[in-house]
């Protein structure tokens, strides 16, 4: 079998478009936020995939606790 070496073809990447978390930051205006439930997430993994989808979008954000279960996300820029 003979290969074909081919300089800066790429394979592409596949994007699926945004998730949820994307969906929901990019309705907040700069001051906006809303709350999430933690009650069922010790390891705060929705914390972490709204920070990610943030992220990915430029955003930024603050959280902080509201009582025991619940957590405030505010978009600051």
């Amino acid at each position: 079998m003979d290969i074909v070496i081919e300089k800066g073809v790429g394979v592409g990447r596949k994007t699926r478009g945004p998730g949820r978390w994307q969906h929901i930051l990019l309705k907040l205006d700069v001051g906006d936020s809303f709350t999430i439930d933690e009650a069922n997430d010790p390891k705060l993994q929705q914390l972490r995939s709204i920070r990610q989808a943030a992220k990915s979008l430029a955003f930024k954000i603050e959280s902080a606790r509201e009582g025991n279960s619940k957590r405030r996300i505010e978009r600051v820029d």
